[in-house]
This record gives structure tokens, sequence and C-alpha cells, in this order.
């Protein structure tokens, strides 16, 4: 009876394990990473200043300039430059008190600056002794938090634009995400590559780049096959509503054109996209080279486009239009 009880335990067991494992969903993991980089618009200075002995002429001796005399010295010439606040970073002297009878004390200021001429002009003004230390200690931009965001979403378009590029290969339908795991950002000090460039305006263009390298893993759901039904977007649509136009066309890249004729002479001829388990997501840019994003979206002959990210005034981010397919297009 009781072996009895333990084949029927194990075999619970087995059944349980088998419909786990069935029902695992199936997943495509890709990461996706960019790498910005930033102009920045602040930099932190570090000046060392230090106790010193002036020889004093004809007496064969010298005379101990203490700190305080070094630090107005500074702080003067500092003002001068429009530097208004300036922070003790660190004091004390610990590699003079080893290797000189003749203790000096040492303190380290710490300020920063949003305009680099001010900085040759510091330099340049300093006095010739008492300054043991002169460097930038770190760089910043006051708008970092949105490049972050930036940077993330750069990092989790090319995740999706690596998994696109799997399922379309191996034939999958990709599906949406499972799991989304940060895995930046980091810091960079040495120059690198980015593929997201941005401007900061009215940053210190000729000083050297902050470079962040952001990074995803994404888990995509997938399933097999072609869907049922498959749409084909392919084709003329033309607008029930006035004379406004839609074509579709398909490169041999297996690449969407979309070209619109809307309202008031407006035109968008060269956009280009792909087929997303959204819709057709597209992009195309006006003769300014601004860019505009939109996905088209079928019900049976009816195609509806709605822009999602517009940079066109005329054009709005929401702007929506529907369009019906025309029966006498071959």
């Amino acid at each position: 009876m009781n072996r009895i009880k333990f084949i029927l335990a194990s075999l619970a067991l087995m059944l349980s394990t088998s419909v786990a494992c069935a029902g695992n969903p199936a997943f495509i993991e890709v990461t996706g990473t960019a790498t910005l980089n930033i102009v920045p618009d602040r930099i932190t200075v570090e000046i060392g200043i230090e106790e010193y002995f002036r020889p004093v002429s004809g007496a064969g001796d010298s005379v101990k300039i203490v700190l305080s005399e070094i630090e107005n010295q500074v702080r003067n010439t500092l003002a001068e430059a429009g530097v208004s606040e300036v922070t003790v970073f660190d004091m004390g002297n610990f590699r003079n008190r080893s290797s000189s009878e003749r203790f000096l004390m040492a303190k380290t200021l710490s300020f920063v600056l949003t305009d680099l001429s001010r900085l040759d002009k510091i330099a340049s003004s300093l006095p010739s002794q008492g300054i043991s230390s002169f460097h930038i200690s770190s760089l910043d931009n006051s708008d970092m938090e949105s490049y972050n965001r930036q940077g993330l979403k750069a990092a989790l378009d090319a995740a999706r634009e690596k998994a696109l590029f799997i399922a379309s290969n191996e034939k999958l339908i990709l599906s949406m995400p499972l799991e989304i795991v940060e895995t930046g950002p980091n810091y960079y000090e040495a120059p690198r590559f980015s593929n997201v460039v941005f401007d900061s305006g009215a940053g210190m263009d000729h000083m050297r780049r902050i470079s962040r390298r952001y990074s995803v893993k994404v888990r995509y759901l997938f399933t097999v096959g072609a869907p049922s039904g498959s749409l084909s977007y392919t084709g003329a649509y033309r607008s029930p509503a006035d004379e406004s136009s839609l074509i579709i066309t398909e490169d041999r890249k297996g690449e969407y054109r979309v070209k619109m004729a809307l309202f008031r002479l407006t035109y968008l001829d060269d956009g280009k996209g792909k087929i997303t388990p959204d819709g057709l997501r597209f992009v195309a840019t006006d003769a300014a080279g601004n860019p505009i994003h939109g996905v088209i979206t079928l019900d049976g002959s009816n195609a509806k486009v709605v822009f999602t990210n517009s940079t066109w005034e005329y054009l709005p981010t929401g702007s929506m239009f529907e369009f019906e397919r025309n029966t006498t297009d071959n």
C-alpha cells in the first residue's frame, strides 16, 4: 500500500512539473545599449593652497606666509572672475608633516564654473606661490535627468529593434515585453563613440564630453508563425471626408514607404516604416529635417493614421486621419 502511495505521489509530482514547464512563456531575450556624449554646462574646479616660506632680502632668513593670507588672495581672484560661492573641500597636510620638520598647513578650495572662459582668467590671475594644485574634478550638466530619460529610451528602442530583427528572421511574431531590467547607466571618462548625440545649447562646446552608457535587458513574448488573417498594408487609400490620400508600398528589403497628401497642401512623401505588433510604424521628415512619427492600423479595408510623436507645428502629436482602401487600385 505504501508503495502504491509513493508511485501515485511521484506521478503527481511529474505531472505538476510538466504543466509548469508547458506554462512557461516563450520569449526572446535581447540587450539594448545607447551611449550619450553630453556637452557639460558646469565644471567643478579644485585649487590646492599651501603655506610657504618667503625669503627676506638681505637678512638671510625667511618669513612664513600663513594659509589665511594665501586663501584671501585666491578668494579675491575668484571674486573678480565672478565666482561667488567657494567651499572648503579639504584641510590638513599629512604629507608635509612626514617630510619636513617645519609643518605647513594646506587647504583645498572648490567652486563651480558655468563659463569656460573664466577658467583661463582665474588660472592666469592666481598668485605664483602658495598654489599646490589646480585641476577640474568633475563635469556635469544641469539637465542630466532629461538626458538619462532619453538615454534609457534609446536603449529600449535599440533592444526592440534587435528583437524585431530576430523575430522577422526566424518567422516569429513579437508580442509585448515580459521583463525589462535596466543595467545602466554608467559613466565613462574616456572618449567613446555614441549612437545618440545631444547638444546642450549653451554648454561648453570645446570641453571634453560627459560620456554615459545606458543598457537594458528585455524579454519579449512571441508566437510562432504568421498571424491568422495577415494584413496587407500596401495599396492606395483615400479619405472619405476630403481629398486626402495615402499610398503604402513595400520595397525588396521588406521596408515600407509611406506617402500622404493631407489638408492645406501638406505632403508627407518620405515616410519609412516597419510592421510591429502595434501596426505599421513609420517616421518621416519635413524640408527642414524635423521628424514626425506615426502608426498605421488596419480595420478591414479602412486605415487609420495616428501621429504619435511630432515636431511639426501643423501636425501635432495625436493628430489622426482615416482612409478607405481604393477598391479600383490594382
